[in-house]
C-alpha cells in the first residue's frame, strides 16, 4: 500500500504536539491542511487513528500502534536524509548526551572538549541526571550508564571496566585502627550510596577468586558519588567509590586505599543509544573519540594507575 509521507508526518506531529494547531506550527502549514492530511491517511488505511472532539483528540488502539511504528520510521528517514545533506560522515549538527553527575563532573568534560576541538560544527547538549532517562522520548542521542544494563530496547557499546576502591581520610587509617579485612567494615562508620530508593550497603570484594559481601551500616548515605567523596574527605567514614571519582584524591594523599590487598570486582561503563535509530556519524565519531581517550589515558579507570 502506497501512503503519502506528508499525511504520516501530519499524524505523527499531531500526536507529538497534542493539538492540530501546534502540529501546524511545527510543520509550517495551515491547520486545515493538517486536518485534511490526517483524514486522508485514515481514509487510505481504512481505520480510525484519532477520536476527535471540539477540544481534544485521543488515539485509538490502531492509532497508537501505527504511531509507534511510523514515528520511528520517520526518524530513521530524517536521519538518513540528514547524513546525506550534511556531507557523508562529517560530524555536525547537535549531539544530546546524558551522564550521571559523577561522570559529568570528572571525565566527560574532557571528552567533550577534545571532541569539540576536533569537530567545532557539532553543538553539544549535556543533561546531567542520576536517573535513567527516556532516550527516545527526550530526544537523547547517547547516555553513559554505570553497572549492569536493564533496558533491552537500547543498543550498547562497552567502553571500559571501572575499578573501585575502599577509601577513607588518612586519620581514619592510622596504625591503631587500620583495616586488615573487608569484614571489619561492618563495625566501622561508612558512607553508602543510593540508586533511587535502593541503598548500596552490600559491598562486594574478591577473595580467593570468589566474590564475597559485607553488609555495612547506612546511617550516612547519599545518591551522589561526589557527595560521598566529599564526606570521605571530611573523615565522616569509609566509602567504596570508583577510581574516576577518587583517583585524584588518592594520588594527592587526601584519601587512602584502606584495603589495597582486597579488590572490588568493579563495574562496566557503557554508552547506550536507541536501537531503533540509525547511529549518526556524529555519535559514531564521538564514541570512537571516547574509546581512544580511555585507551590513551586510562588513569581514571585502571586500578594500577589510580
Amino acid at each position: 500500500m502506497n501512503v503519502d509521507l506528508n499525511t504520516v508526518a501530519a499524524f505523527v506531529r499531531v500526536v507529538e504536539q497534542g493539538t492540530f494547531t501546534a502540529a501546524s506550527e511545527v510543520l509550517g502549514v495551515p491547520v486545515a491542511t493538517v486536518s485534511r492530511r490526517v483524514a486522508a491517511l485514515e481514509s487510505r488505511l481504512g481505520v480510525k487513528l484519532l477520536q476527535r472532539t471540539t477540544r481534544q483528540q485521543r488515539l485509538t488502539d490502531a492509532g497508537r500502534a501505527f504511531f509507534e511504528r511510523s514515528r520511528n520510521a520517520l526518524f530513521d528517514l530524517d536521519e538518513a536524509t540528514r547524513v546525506l545533506v550534511d556531507g557523508g560522515d562529517a560530524p555536525r549538527g547537535r549531539l544530546h548526551l546524558t551522564a550521571p553527575t559523577s561522570l559529568a563532573t570528572t571525565v566527560v568534560p574532557q571528552w567533550l572538549a577534545a571532541f569539540r576541538k576536533q569537530w567545532p560544527a557539532v553543538a553539544i547538549e549535556l543533561t546531567t541526571s542520576n536517573h535513567y532517562l527516556d532516550l527516545v522520548g527526550e530526544g537523547i542521542d547517547l547516555a553513559f550508564r554505570l553497572g549492569p544494563l536493564r533496558d533491552s530496547n537500547l543498543a550498547a557499546r562497552k567502553l571500559t571496566h571501572l575499578s573501585y576502591h575502599f577509601v577513607a581520610a588518612p586519620r581514619l587509617d592510622d596504625a591503631d585502627s587500620r583495616l586488615t579485612h573487608p569484614s571489619q567494615l561492618a563495625d566501622r562508620p561508612t558512607i553508602t550510596t543510593r540508586i533511587g530508593h535502593r541503598r548500596m550497603n552490600e559491598w562486594r570484594y574478591l577473595e580467593a577468586g570468589e566474590i564475597r559481601k559485607v553488609t555495612v551500616g547506612d546511617a550516612l548515605s547519599t545518591d551522589e558519588l561526589d557527595a560521598a567523596r566529599a564526606l570521605a574527605l571530611e573523615g565522616a567514614g569509609y566509602a567504596l567509590l570508583p577510581a574516576f571519582v577518587v583517583g585524584d584524591a588518592l594520588r594527592s594523599g587526601r584519601l587512602v586505599d584502606v584495603l589495597p590487598e582486597h579488590e572490588h570486582p568493579g563495574r562496566e561503563l557503557h554508552a547506550v543509544f536507541p536501537s531503533n535509530r540509525l547511529v549518526s556519524p556524529t555519535v559514531r565519531q564521538f564514541l570512537d573519540s571516547v574509546v581512544t581517550a580511555i585507551e590513551t589515558d586510562p588513569g581514571y579507570f585502571d586500578r594500577r594507575r589510580s
